[in-house]
């Protein structure tokens, strides 16, 4: 019950409710409860409200449930561990810059920044899925059936990406198997723009005023 209860206290900070344990007593004593009785309910609200029933080895044990968590701040904490990553790699921060080379750190935070935008893109898959679903009707209440909700194994370890997150709708699917799916309307867009954005000039990294101008050119 312990490690629940410290289970589900990381995934309340992780998901910005640092306020749950004061909501949760207030509310049990605004209903004439003491603090005591409250604080009882309070605990056993983790197994209720932050866990699950899963049998292990024939036992029957309560396990964290990820599912509480939603997308959009999982993805919120990923970015903010990538800005800090960010942050201490830039050279304009001189006295980080200068420890990461110190102790030949650089090329491990590179590493750690790729995991961690490799996580974000597929949080932002997920995110990207459901809207999906949620245009095409699909789901609970016209909603993604996940509803925002996070699903550690089917966004990190889905043996097959498109079986994970098929963007598919039986209409269309139906139209094309009966072979009656045609084209009526087709759009396109580009944006070419030669001075989108500064960047450091990697020929003059000590100097942090030094910058080059990057170009973009994008097309749908």
């Amino acid at each position: 019950m312990r490690r629940l209860i410290v289970c589900a206290l990381a995934i309340l900070g992780f998901s910005g409710c640092a306020n749950y344990e004061n909501q949760f007593v207030d509310k049990f004593k605004a209903q004439g409860k003491t603090e005591e009785e409250a604080y009882v309910a309070y605990y056993l609200s983790f197994r209720s409200q932050f866990a699950e029933e899963v049998e292990v080895d024939g036992k029957k044990v309560f396990v964290p449930k990820q599912s509480v968590l939603n997308l959009s701040d999982l993805r919120k904490k990923l970015e903010d561990s990538r800005a800090v990553l960010d942050q201490i790699s830039d050279y304009k921060n001189e006295r980080d810059a200068a420890f990461l080379d110190l102790f030949n750190l650089r090329e491990e935070v590179e590493r750690d920044r790729k995991v961690l935008e490799a996580q974000i893109l597929r949080v932002r898959l997920a995110e990207l899925h459901e809207a999906f679903r949620a245009m095409m009707g699909i789901g609970f209440h016209g909603a993604a059936i996940e509803n925002g909700k996070y699903d550690l194994k089917r966004i990190f370890w889905p043996k097959d990406l498109e079986s994970a997150f098929p963007f598919g709708f039986d209409k269309i699917d139906d139209a094309r198997d009966r072979k009656v799916l045609k084209e009526i309307e087709r759009e396109s867009w580009s944006s070419k723009r030669m001075f989108d954005r500064k960047e450091q000039d990697p020929l003059k990294l000590e100097d942090p005023n030094a910058f080059i101008w990057k170009s973009k050119d994008e097309s749908l």
